[in-house]
């Protein structure tokens, strides 16, 4: 309705409040964005000091006569009104200058054949100056819309452009690119866009430089800041791009980026992939406001493939939503590549990691094995100097023998277990499964490891492939220089009958043949496993990128070992078959 004095007293109150000023003091009356449809010739009567009045942003159509006949009054900001005609009569003889939205006007005043009308455009908006003693209007203007500077001792403000909006702080700034845009001047805020749309650049000056997302977003929310968010199982590697659908199995893309499930593993350390820029990327999509890095908005370089862990538990990936555990992580007590090395402090037991044991226990543990083993080398010993037995048979056959049933049984007991461990149960019969493995693993644990004793004495598949190579060799040369030592020395040493050293000497070939054949056997198994796990079939081959330009081939038996590096290894082993044949 009609802005009466009862309005301006009103608004005036509210200025004065905020300003600390009297009603017969005012200069500058703050009128902007208030709706007002209308002003007749006492809107401002009464107000004998003012000087500049500011009604832009209203919906005023029409001005009465006289409305602004006092002499004091300079400068009128009618800007942003709807305004569509203008006489002379609406101005008294002071006002000098007039900042007009001029697009809808029909007919403009003119006085003395001179236009004292200024049209406010984009590129050209009115400016206060007044001294910058006056901080109580410094900071109303401030808090409407204007960017304020001091200059000497004269303070400017000037009502933010389109496309800006003020911060509070007397500073105007863009309106974000995304949702945002501004058509009007010496806004606060920005405006939205429709649901669906976004702003490409900085600084939008109308709805109309609001464009339709790009594929793979949702068009039914806000924009927010970035080029709408994207839809369910959806990814992006632009803040402003389209988005992707995720196909690989082990992905999840509920934030905009990709990361990982639980169960999945992706090495980031090839050429082309750098996990600290996706890392920092992520971030960036992280920030729901205008304060993300507009340095790294976008991810150029290549993202890894992802593989599937043997044991999904071993890549728990409870960080993988973060920029910072973007990477993944294995569970405890497991490292390297798809999570299936021990780390430090734990040891491998049926694919398992399990912790050292203490240290007391290990030792107690050694020495009750070692004097186990000494034992029986000196109950060997002693009942192979008796006499053989009355089925005509040594001691040590009969151990030798008993030694092959009890190994035959450890081995088909070992593999037994092992393939326990790998098999998936399912049904009632996966409690049966976890009931083995758990007593299995139990047993396992209790024997002892060295290298938890001793780090270095972890034994990796290409030192226990030169041992499988060098223990056959020298187990059958040393017993072959010990027969020759002994053949030497009856012959020179002993003053005996040739037929009698003949005898001793079959005794000792017998029993060293004895030794080597059951050393042999029992080290037979663990040797083969030795060379089969560093021949070439024995690696696998990733393809660790999503173009297929990067490949690599690891030792199923030890992740950490590069099959190129130890191509001379798997020549020695197809020789060292000759062996197991």
């Amino acid at each position: 309705g009609p802005v009466t004095k009862s309005t301006v007293r009103n608004s005036r109150w509210h200025v004065g409040n905020k300003c600390k000023l009297s009603r017969t003091a005012i200069q500058y009356l703050l009128l902007q964005r208030n709706n007002l449809t209308f002003l007749s010739n006492t809107s401002f009567s009464g107000l004998q000091n003012l000087r500049k009045i500011f009604l832009n942003g209203n919906s005023i159509k029409f001005i009465g006569e006289q409305t602004f006949s006092s002499a004091t009054i300079k400068d009128v900001y009618l800007f942003e009104n709807s305004i569509t005609e203008l006489t002379n009569d609406s101005f008294g003889s002071g006002v000098l200058n007039i900042y007009l939205t001029c697009d809808n006007l029909h007919q403009v005043p003119w006085s003395k054949n001179k236009f004292f009308g200024c049209c406010v455009r984009d590129t050209s908006v009115p400016e206060v100056t007044f001294t910058a003693s006056f901080k109580p209007l410094m900071t109303c203007f401030q808090t409407q819309g204007f960017m304020c500077q001091k200059l000497g001792g004269i303070e400017k403000c000037r009502p933010c452009a389109p496309g800006l909006f003020a911060n509070g702080y007397g500073e105007c700034r863009k309106c974000p690119k995304g949702g945002y845009y501004q058509d009007e001047i010496g806004s606060q805020k920005c405006k939205n866009c429709s649901n669906g749309n976004f702003v490409k650049k900085r600084g939008g000056l109308s709805a109309l430089d609001c464009t339709t997302c790009p594929d793979g977003t949702n068009h039914s929310i806000h924009a927010g800041f970035r080029a709408c968010f994207c839809k369910r199982n959806y990814a992006r590697i632009d803040r402003f791009g389209l988005c992707t659908l995720c196909l690989p199995e082990g992905l999840n893309c509920n934030n905009d980026f990709e990361s990982l499930s639980l169960g999945y593993y992706w090495n980031w350390s090839f050429p082309g992939i750098n996990v600290s820029l996706y890392s920092s990327f992520v971030t960036n999509l992280l920030t729901f406001n205008d304060s993300y890095d507009p340095s790294t908005t976008r991810y150029t370089l290549k993202i890894p493939r992802v593989f599937k862990c043997p044991r999904p538990g071993n890549c728990p990936n409870s960080d993988s939503h973060t920029a910072t555990g973007i990477n993944g992580n294995c569970q405890e007590g497991y490292r390297g590549w798809l999570c299936s090395k021990c780390q430090n402090a734990f040891y491998s037991v049926l694919n398992y990691c399990a912790p050292y044991q203490q240290k007391w226990w290990i030792i107690l543990e050694m020495i009750i094995t070692m004097s186990a083993f000494l034992l029986i080398i000196i109950l060997v010993i002693w009942k192979n100097t008796k006499t053989r037995q009355h089925d005509g048979r040594l001691f040590v056959d009969k151990l030798s023998s008993r030694m092959k049933i009890f190994l035959g049984f450890y081995q088909v007991v070992g593999d037994l277990y092992e393939s326990v461990n790998v098999v998936s149960w399912t049904g009632p019969l996966r409690y049966v499964g976890q009931l083995i493995s758990f007593v299995s693993l139990k047993l396992l644990n209790i024997i002892i490891r060295p290298q938890c004793l001793y780090s270095h004495m972890l034994l990796d598949p290409i030192i226990r492939f030169k041992i499988a190579v060098i223990f056959p060799i020298g187990l059958i040369v040393v017993p072959a220089w010990i027969y020759l030592i002994c053949k030497v020395y009856l012959k020179c040493c002993k003053k005996t009958a040739n037929a009698e050293n003949m005898v001793k000497l079959d005794k000792i070939k017998s029993k060293l043949l004895t030794y080597v054949v059951l050393s042999l056997f029992i080290t037979y198994q663990p040797t083969c496993d030795a060379i089969f796990e560093i021949y070439p079939g024995a690696c696998d081959t990733f393809v660790v990128d999503r173009d297929s330009s990067i490949t690599i081939s690891l030792l199923r038996a030890d992740y950490d070992i590069n099959c190129k590096s130890i191509a001379h290894y798997q020549t020695e082993a197809y020789i060292a078959t000759v062996y197991m044949l």
